[in-house]
């Protein structure tokens, strides 16, 4: 997936950051209501020696993206609902319901955790790489 990209720091010399326009899809998901902001920050490998003002382009492999999407969104719904499971079993009181559901949100802010506590593992996996200086 390739998009067009500005710089607007070099945090070193193999590391930049651009300001970029979200991509269309990402734009009209609505899985979060971060998309009311077409624009977006991120850190790109600058291996082509790009400098700061330059508009690039961006590439990360589809199968990354998908990846990320995949960690981001739907092992922590299923760990969500692994939580409402285990809850159904352990409580068998009035509240049954109630308690499953905290404890599904206990098992979804603990994967939330985990995998922040993993981004700069994830970040170098799945980092947008600067093909080419566009001007």
């Amino acid at each position: 997936m390739e998009q067009l990209g500005k710089i607007v720091e070099i945090i070193d010399s193999n590391t930049a950051k651009l300001n970029m326009r979200k991509h269309t899809s990402c734009k009209n998901c609505g899985a979060c209501h971060i998309g009311t902001n077409p624009d977006i920050t991120i850190e790109a490998e600058n291996k082509i020696d790009a400098k700061l003002g330059n508009l690039v382009e961006v590439s990360m492999k589809t199968q990354n993206v998908l990846s990320a999407a995949f960690i981001m969104y739907v092992i922590p719904l299923l760990i969500l609902i692994l939580g409402i499971a285990v809850g159904t079993k352990l409580f068998n009181s009035e509240n049954e319901e109630i308690y499953s559901i905290l404890l599904g949100f206990i098992f979804l802010g603990i994967s939330y955790f985990v995998i922040k506590q993993n981004e700069k593992k994830f970040n170098k996996k799945y980092k947008a790489v600067i093909t080419k200086i566009i001007e």
